[in-house]
């Protein structure tokens, strides 16, 4: 159900009204696994609406999202040290440690980082939990609002919208590049 739109919706639909607190369990599933959060936003504009669907798919990703944070923070780095490596830790703690918030504002608008990653490193680096959360909050509201929207209207959607839309894809990743590069991180 976490890889396939059309069954999360129609969960959603068997579920009714509590159809809510399922799209919050598959985001905050969502938010400890590589499991990807995109299916169930597209799920939720294609449910709830665009607008509904949006509020939704951002306040289940922040719970999801202080979850994952707060689950690093309770076991520590140890475990993410061994995942990543040391050295890649230690790069990771000084990039946030020297940006903070802007550090993970940057990582959030680039769609190739996953949702989970995130919010495990910046609990396991000890980011503070109010920065971790505005950062957060801001830097996953288009992306809440893009693939709500997509579940909303994307099956109307005539071929060259999908090119136009694969090249800004493509637009958008090559300025985070650049955008990482030019804050130092490899």
């Amino acid at each position: 159900m976490l890889f396939d739109v059309a069954a999360a919706v129609a969960w959603y639909r068997e579920l009714g009204g509590w159809g809510v607190l399922g799209s919050v369990a598959m985001m905050s599933i969502c938010a400890l696994t590589f499991a990807p959060a995109e299916i169930v936003a597209i799920a939720n504009g294609m449910t709830y609406g665009p607008v509904w669907g949006s509020v939704l798919t951002w306040a289940s990703a922040m719970i999801g999202a202080n979850i994952g944070f707060g689950f690093a923070r309770a076991i520590g780095p140890g475990v993410i040290v061994r995942v990543i490596g040391a050295e890649r830790f230690e790069g990771v703690r000084r990039w946030t440690n020297r940006r903070g918030s802007v550090a993970l504002l940057v990582a959030r608008c680039i769609p190739l980082i996953p949702f989970f990653a995130l919010n495990l490193g910046a609990g396991a680096v000890g980011m503070r939990w109010w920065t971790y959360n505005w950062s957060t909050g801001l830097g996953i509201l288009p992306a809440a609002i893009i693939f709500t929207a997509l579940g909303d209207r994307a099956m109307h959607w005539p071929f060259y919208v999908w090119l136009l839309l694969a090249a800004g894809v493509l637009a958008a990743l090559m300025l985070c590049r650049r955008l990482v590069r030019g804050l130092g991180v490899r």
